[in-house]
């Protein structure tokens, strides 16, 4: 009786293990795994494809690097731009490259900054040029500046255009900023965004 009964629990055992096993591995539900396995592998295949082909690796562009023996007085730096054509990021107008900064630097840091792109803190040659960075709207530095309020604002030197510089206040402001409605004296040590000019070559 016992070893029946020990038989019986066996064989139900067995029973219920095939009976599991075959819910499990039943062929609609191994086809659809199959099926899901090859659709995933192609999505993934799809998407290293897309990653290599449309959207290819570029390596970054050598930046300009600025020569050593520049001094601040030289306003005639040599070139390194392409010939007759603005580097990426920068604008062009008439005949000339302009960079607009992203970041804020007091007069001098800006002086310092073009000279090291290979240009010019901003200077303006016409009357027409001025009325095209006006309408840029940004509060910017310009290479104009004075030794104090007592003294000439100081222009480029072979400079013919010589815009009105509009005066706030009574409190020292030597360097000239560039505004959406003129040329305004503004504090040397104040920081505002600066825009590098670079003249093409003909």
């Amino acid at each position: 009786m016992e070893l029946s009964l020990h038989n019986a629990s066996q064989k139900h055992l067995k029973i219920n293990r095939h009976s599991y096993f075959k819910k499990i591995l039943s062929p609609p539900e191994k086809l659809i795994s199959v099926i899901l396995g090859i659709v995933w592998f192609a999505l993934l295949v799809t998407l290293m494809i897309m990653t290599r082909v449309i959207f290819p690796y570029t390596e970054p562009k050598e930046q300009i690097q600025p020569s050593p023996n520049t001094s601040l007085k030289d306003n005639n730096l040599s070139s390194a731009l392409p010939c007759g054509s603005c580097p990426k990021e920068w604008m062009s107008y008439s005949h000339s490259c302009y960079y607009i900064s992203g970041e804020k630097k007091n007069w001098i840091d800006s002086l310092v900054s073009c000279q090291a792109k290979n240009s010019s803190l901003l200077y303006i040659d016409s009357k027409e040029e001025q009325e095209f960075l006006i309408s840029l709207s940004v509060f910017a530095w310009t290479s104009v500046f004075r030794e104090s309020r007592d003294h000439p604002w100081v222009w480029k030197k072979d400079s013919t255009f010589k815009p009105k510089i509009r005066e706030v206040s009574h409190v020292e402001r030597n360097c000239a900023v560039l505004s959406s409605s003129s040329i305004t004296a503004g504090k040397c040590t104040d920081l505002h965004i600066y825009l590098c000019k670079h003249k093409l070559n003909n």
